[in-house]
């Protein structure tokens, strides 16, 4: 008899289509390819119960707020570690009416305030990192994207596998 996996639940925020495309690029362009298994994403939640209905309905009521825009104002570099940094008073409020929705089922590290970013370079060498970092910053001017929603994703086994889009409304 095959063992039960255990999943859980992740929840991501949904970026407009070339907002999307671009840090996609970039993740593809800087993440180590051995280690590159998803898209790029920004993480609202990292586990949650996965086959719970309450859980479900939870997220599926908070979603129904308007399409926010959100501001992208810094490439923050942490040894090996590269990421777009976002602002968005919306995205907080949101982020802590799921955390007030969701508090029975949250993680200790699901519990904290959300630090909003993209990883685009991880697990690369702290030479690479600083090299990459320099080089985007050269480059790098504030811009704006639109979330348009959540997506949720089941983890098992070490694998994303995209659950359901929930739109936003507008």
């Amino acid at each position: 008899m095959l063992p039960k996996l255990k999943t859980s639940l992740i929840i991501t925020l949904k970026l407009d289509e070339t907002s999307h495309k671009f840090f996609d690029e970039q993740r593809k362009k800087y993440y180590p390819a051995y280690a590159n298994f998803i898209d790029a994403h920004l993480t609202l939640f990292h586990k949650l119960p996965n086959h719970n209905e309450a859980v479900m309905q939870s997220i599926l009521s908070l979603s129904s707020v308007a399409t926010f825009t959100m501001d992208v104002k810094n490439i923050w570099l942490k040894e090996n570690f590269i990421a777009y940094e976002f602002t968005s008073t919306i995205l907080q409020q949101l982020h802590l009416q799921m955390q007030a929705a969701l508090s029975i089922w949250l993680s200790y590290k699901d519990t904290q305030l959300l630090w909003p970013h993209i990883t685009i370079q991880n697990k690369a060498t702290k030479y690479k990192a600083y090299k990459t970092h320099g080089q985007l910053l050269l480059q790098f001017a504030p811009f704006c994207c639109t979330a348009i929603g959540l997506t949720i994703w089941e983890y098992a086994n070490k694998k994303w596998t995209k659950n359901i889009d929930v739109p936003f409304v507008g």
